[in-house]
């Protein structure tokens, strides 16, 4: 059976039936929903398996070892935040482990990406309800370059121009973590403006 990849429009058609289909309390208000649009490549897509999130601890900067009891603080399980809604590629839910890279666009896989931060500080600073629609996309080197074939020398330069290897190949979600506090503080900064 072959999958048919979901489309950006497809995408955010479905995140917008999950808001209108999230629960709601009868006596209270509706919360206001706050969106976040998370675009890049592979670096966006998060290529660190959720196991090496443990590494955070061993970091030599205290206060970046101190995010390790943040997001585990009984040590084992990954914090899950229903304040913070994810959609990626075909699936949708409560921010927690899982939205990173993935092989099938109908599962939570085992790798996570810089939207756990950047979701988990969210929510952590905003009252409204948060909303990340995560899109990414990589050059496939192999896949891409039959296609489209190329000469030897742009074929090297392309290869220098996208190898990333030191970030996530190297598979330590240490980076990703970091990566999205640091989006999330960004963009904190930008909506105190």
């Amino acid at each position: 059976m072959t999958t048919k990849s979901k489309t950006p429009l497809q995408l955010t058609l479905a995140a917008l039936l999950l808001v209108q289909l999230a629960p709601r309390h009868a006596d209270a208000a509706p919360k206001p929903l706050k969106v976040f649009i998370l675009a890049g490549q592979s670096n966006m897509d998060g290529q660190a398996n959720v196991s090496t999130i443990d590494f955070l601890g061993e970091d030599p900067d205290k206060d970046r070892a101190a995010l390790l009891k943040k997001f585990k603080p009984d040590g084992k399980t990954l914090v899950a935040r229903d304040d913070v809604w994810v959609a990626h590629r075909g699936v949708y839910g409560n921010l927690g482990p899982g939205y990173g890279g993935r092989k099938s666009d109908d599962t939570l896989g085992s790798n996570i990406g810089p939207e756990y931060a950047f979701g988990y500080f969210m929510g952590e600073a905003l009252q409204e309800q948060v909303l990340l629609i995560k899109t990414a996309g990589w050059l496939n080197l192999e896949r891409d370059l039959k296609k489209n074939p190329i000469t030897p020398e742009e074929q090297a330069m392309l290869k220098r121009a996208t190898s990333n290897q030191g970030y996530h190949y190297f598979g330590e979600g240490r980076f990703f973590i970091l990566l999205g506090k640091r989006f999330a503080e960004t963009m904190l900064e930008l909506l105190e403006k």
